[in-house]
């Protein structure tokens, strides 16, 4: 059974055509959670290529990646939704975070949001423990060869990425 997956829920029915939002489910062990996604700025498969992006970047020469899940324009936003991941020892770390475009040094670049992921830190700076959730690193790796390979359904649009 699958330890990770990321994807965007089903369109309900009584959905309004062309909604500016999807919902979106993460799922890390036996966590789960349910999240809103904007669709204004970025489609759901461009949600789904950085998903697939950002997990198969990670290894021990990149131990920081992010899956964001809810974007608007970064020229008029304020915020982003996302989960920082990190790679210890043979583990995975991710964190649900907000990231104030604001307290950025440098722009934000969309297609780039890498380097303005935070070192790891377990606790906030009131001290405060930071809740993260942890898998293996193993329960990913399998995933990642089929994440480089472009026939795999991980990269076609509406799919989920399921770890």
């Amino acid at each position: 059974m699958s330890r990770f997956s990321i994807e965007f829920l089903p369109i309900a029915a009584d959905a309004t055509p062309h909604a500016s939002t999807r919902f979106g489910v993460i799922k890390i062990g036996d966590f789960e959670e349910r999240f809103e996604v904007s669709t204004e700025f970025w489609t759901p498969a461009r949600y789904e290529s950085q998903w697939a992006e950002a997990l198969s970047r990670l290894g021990p020469n990149s131990p920081k990646s992010c899956l964001i899940t809810s974007i608007t324009d970064p020229a008029t936003a304020n915020f982003l939704f996302w989960w920082p991941t990190y790679l210890v020892g043979q583990s995975l770390h991710f964190q649900n975070h907000v990231l104030f475009f604001s307290e950025l040094k440098g722009t934000f670049d969309p297609n780039n949001p890498y380097p303005h992921i935070p070192d790891r830190s377990t606790t906030s700076e009131t001290g405060e423990q930071i809740s993260e959730w942890v898998i293996p690193f193993s329960d990913v790796v399998g995933a990642k060869k089929a994440l480089l390979d472009v026939s795999s359904p991980l990269l076609i649009a509406e799919n989920p990425v399921r770890l």
